[in-house]
């Protein structure tokens, strides 16, 4: 098939033959694959995708949209962070506590009541900030998600129509996050491997119930059929993106955590008893918020255009995101088209193949180009 690019146009018919002997070109309607996918409307060409393409499909919608993915990920990890800062403060006392009792002799009971106090404020700290930090995740993710539904079909969307999205999944997508964070703690105290198990089998559940409007045992149950027969690459790039992300965190948050706490790095040489101070814990908080920042649009991306991928090998969504990008961004009114607005089709589809033209008396009928294979 010619194509000066090697693409074919998405929504639009293929390169055109020149006619032999006064047959014109049979028409094609819809996008047709090619080796090279359906185009790249978006942020990621549509076929199969290997490693670096999700990832750098992750930094681009980041890059394409950053008032909109950093602004709103700035906001909501301020909020998580200032209350697990607020919530922290009274751990302050008995951290500084216990750091002066390694210089002195406790007796039994001073020991115990120690451990017991902060063992308390650890475990209230813990609560609380998890709590907390699950309904953050729960709508970056799901708000998230939909601006990279968005970006994969070369759309831009405002925070309203985001939010418009969003906002009917945020309650289930709730639900979803919390038994899934058990599901992997229970795992993970079962010698660690279950909870990875369960962390990869069940990781595609949150794309799954944002852009298929799914339920959260439906949701549960598509990411497990999607992970199936794929798990070692869907752990790799998960594992990649978390390692990615990490890194980041680090780097970024590194310079303020020794700027919050100086006088703890000073007294690794003095030999004198480290301090922990609000100033200390408000520094090291803001270092978390910046990073964050950058790191929860980057994560979520990653596990977006993974759920994508895998819709792509096993279901033939490429076609159907072609279709997708092709059309108006708001479909008609009283349409019944099921693709819902972000044009991520809902449920299992299969590539649709344009019906082959009838067969014609002649001779000088011009031969079509085999469509060619897909991989698999």
């Amino acid at each position: 098939m010619s194509d000066t690019n090697g693409w074919a146009t998405p929504g639009g018919p293929p390169p055109q033959h020149q006619p032999h002997g006064g047959w014109p070109p049979p028409p094609q309607p819809g996008p047709r694959w090619n080796p090279d996918g359906y185009g790249r409307p978006g942020v990621i060409p549509l076929r199969p995708l290997n490693i670096g393409e999700i990832l750098d499909g992750a930094f681009t919608t980041v890059r394409r949209n950053p008032a909109i993915m950093l602004g709103v990920s700035l906001v909501v990890v301020l909020i998580t962070q200032f209350v697990g800062y607020l919530v922290s403060l009274p751990l302050l006392d008995d951290l500084n506590r216990a750091s002066e009792a390694t210089n002195r002799v406790l007796t039994e009971q001073q020991a115990l009541d120690l451990a017991t106090d902060l063992l308390t404020s650890s475990g209230l700290v813990a609560v609380v900030s998890g709590v907390v930090s699950a309904l953050g995740t729960s709508f970056l993710d799901g708000f998230l998600t939909v601006v990279v539904g968005k970006a994969i079909l070369g759309r831009k969307p405002t925070f309203g129509e985001a939010m418009k999205e969003a906002a009917p999944r945020l309650v289930p997508l709730l639900g979803l996050t919390i038994l899934y964070t058990l599901m992997i703690f229970v795992g993970l105290l079962l010698c660690i491997v279950p909870g990875i198990y369960v962390g990869v089998v069940f990781g595609l559940a949150t794309p799954a119930l944002v852009l298929e409007k799914a339920g959260i045992g439906t949701a549960f149950k598509r990411s497990s059929l999607l992970v199936k027969d794929a798990f070692w690459r869907v752990l790799g790039v998960l594992l990649l993106a978390m390692v990615i992300a990490w890194v980041i965190t680090q780097v970024v948050s590194l310079p303020f955590s020794l700027a919050g706490d100086f006088s703890g790095f000073t007294t690794l040489f003095s030999g004198e008893v480290p301090e922990y101070t609000e100033f200390g814990l408000a520094i090291a908080t803001l270092g978390t918020v910046v990073a964050l920042t950058f790191t929860a649009p980057f994560s979520a991306g990653v596990r977006a255009l993974v759920y994508i991928d895998q819709r792509m090998r096993k279901e033939g969504m490429d076609f159907q995101l072609a279709r997708a990008a092709a059309a108006p961004a708001a479909p008609p009114a009283g349409s019944t088209d099921p693709t819902p607005p972000s044009g991520i089709p809902m449920g299992q589809v299969t590539p649709e193949q344009p019906e082959p033209p009838k067969e014609s008396s002649g001779e000088d009928k011009p031969k079509e180009d085999p469509e060619p294979p897909r991989p698999s």
